[in-house]
């Protein structure tokens, strides 16, 4: 069993009833089941399959909120945290009694909801809207250290 955390980012295009251009960012805090195959006394393969939550974070492109400013307009969007699975595989070479050196291929699948809205600085009325079905699917190749405490 493992307990984990990592975060990666993907830029977004803007669309409708979706989100407006920007960068997103997500944390997933992920609970893994995972199984060794040793191949030499330094050398090992694994598989891991889980589930955790995702914590979506939406930056808006400064220039894309800028052009709302300048006709009167203040956009917002916010995102909710999602459950979801992933699947990883790789291996771990030992270069110390309780120090591995990881190379790890990860595949994650979610999806989040959120809600935008439109204020009309002026005073007028706001638009807002759901954000439904908003993939937060990813394939992450990593490198990193495990260290046994």
């Amino acid at each position: 069993m493992e307990i984990g955390a990592l975060r990666y980012q993907t830029p977004v295009t803007a669309s409708a009833g979706g989100l407006s251009q920007g960068t997103l960012a997500v944390l997933p805090i992920e609970i893994s089941l995972k199984v060794h195959f040793p191949v030499s006394s330094k050398l090992e393969l694994f598989a891991a399959a889980g589930g955790g939550a995702y914590l979506p974070h939406f930056s808006p492109d400064a220039a894309a909120a800028q052009t709302w400013t300048a006709v009167g307009f203040t956009p917002s969007e916010s995102l909710n945290a999602a459950f979801g699975f992933h699947f990883r595989g790789g291996l771990e070479l030992a270069v110390g009694n309780r120090v591995g050196l990881v190379f790890e291929t990860r595949y994650s699948t979610a999806s989040a909801a959120g809600t935008w809205t439109l204020t009309d600085n002026r005073g007028g009325p706001s638009v807002s809207g759901k954000i439904t079905g908003l993939s937060l699917d990813a394939i992450v190749f990593g490198l990193g250290l495990n260290i046994a405490l």
